[in-house]
């Protein structure tokens, strides 16, 4: 047929074009939640996102939602069959990692994968490191014994990754030092507070490792006015702890001067940061976003 040719050609007949658009516009809009984590990590880019895709798609609306974190979001998206068809979720190599192997306190037992899908890959996840006023404290070996703010035991990044490399690159675990769950926010009030002698920062990584999301945490710290410093997760200790457990980061270089209070290159991981469904999500939506 003449539809069909010109499909074959490329294009759609104008008349035929024209009233796609019209079908489209006139489409109800359709809310897609977004299940990310708690706030405090790099939730601006998801929010100017949110902007611009209702500015320029005339029915998708990615509605960002805060959850207690990618620990949260992979146990409840293999349960809740009501978020099957509907929602997406924050995910990333790592988090699958940790869900499969079941690693404690996070997972209590392996959690069933194979039903996700991922969408997209976000951004290099930067993962988070820590933060100290304490000059004594040379580096992540010296917080052995020593109280520490981490993430909640429900995120995989702020407290599953950063746990797994305070045990697997350091042999530091819960019974020789006072690691804290206590999430972003709550670490860093820690660490102003006195309550813990480091807490953790954050940043977001392009691709091409040439651009930095400098996260809530990081402007938190620098507008403190107090002096203090940054302990990188270096890349032989990295390198460590992936030769041996099979850990899917990646080693990132900070150029100097990228964060505040930065004059040199700083060392830390990254895994590659996912927008995941469940097998059940429509194609066409999926196609969509």
């Amino acid at each position: 047929s003449a539809m069909l040719a010109a499909l074959m050609a490329g294009g759609l007949p104008a008349g035929a074009l024209a009233q796609e658009k019209k079908q489209e516009k006139k489409r109800k809009e359709v809310r897609v939640p977004y299940l990310q984590y708690p706030l405090g990590g790099g939730w601006e880019g998801y929010i100017i996102f949110d902007r611009y895709v209702a500015q320029r798609h005339p029915w998708v609306r990615p509605v960002q939602q805060e959850t207690a974190g990618y620990v949260h979001n992979l146990k409840v998206m293999a349960k809740d069959k009501r978020l099957h068809k509907t929602a997406t979720f924050g995910s990333s190599t790592l988090a699958i990692y940790l869900a499969e192997t079941g690693y404690k306190p996070f997972f209590d037992e392996p959690t069933k994968v194979d039903d996700f899908r991922h969408l997209y890959g976000e951004y290099l996840l930067g993962q988070s490191w820590f933060v100290t006023f304490d000059p004594s404290i040379k580096g992540v070996e010296d917080l052995k014994g020593k109280a520490i703010g981490i993430g909640l035991k429900t995120q995989t990044h702020w407290g599953g990754a950063t746990t797994f490399m305070l045990e697997k690159g350091y042999g530091i675990t819960t019974e020789n030092t006072k690691i804290n769950n206590l999430g972003p926010v709550r670490g860093l009030d820690a660490l102003f507070d006195g309550q813990v002698v480091a807490a953790l920062l954050s940043v977001n990584v392009d691709a091409t490792q040439k651009k930095f999301q400098v996260g809530p945490t990081v402007t938190t710290i620098a507008a403190s006015g107090r002096e203090y410093h940054m302990l990188p997760w270096p890349k032989e200790v990295v390198a460590k702890v992936v030769r041996g457990t099979g850990f899917p980061i990646y080693s990132i270089t900070i150029p100097p001067n990228t964060l505040p209070n930065q004059p040199k290159p700083f060392e830390i991981f990254a895994d590659i940061g996912t927008r995941s469904v469940h097998k059940d999500f429509p194609d066409e939506l999926a196609y969509e976003l």
